[in-house]
């Protein structure tokens, strides 16, 4: 089984820098990714943000464009504005739908 290892948001940003210097993305990059935004990093953050169920969040993480946010592997980084924009965007769409 693995460990369990508690970070604050300091180390997780330190850690999301030096992951994203070893993929060769440029600093400019990577202070955009990671500045002073407040960065979700989990689907458990996403369904608490719009208060949903895990597979609800996955969705709403899939509609986001790919170059608005950083993955590598199962690690990823959304900025909140990012998925606040999209998703009043995706409800407007819907919205002119009916």
């Amino acid at each position: 089984m693995g460990r369990i290892i508690v970070l604050d948001e300091d180390d997780l940003r330190r850690i999301f820098k030096e992951v994203l210097a070893e993929s060769r993305i440029s600093p400019d990059t990577i202070e955009n990714i990671v500045g002073q935004e407040e960065l979700l990093t989990s689907l458990g953050a996403i369904a608490k943000l719009f208060h949903c169920s895990l597979p609800t969040a996955q969705k709403i993480k899939n509609t986001i464009p790919k170059n608005l946010y950083r993955q590598y592997g199962k690690t990823f980084a959304i900025p909140r504005n990012v998925l606040l924009d999209a998703n009043a965007d995706l409800r407007k769409s819907k919205s002119n739908m009916y």
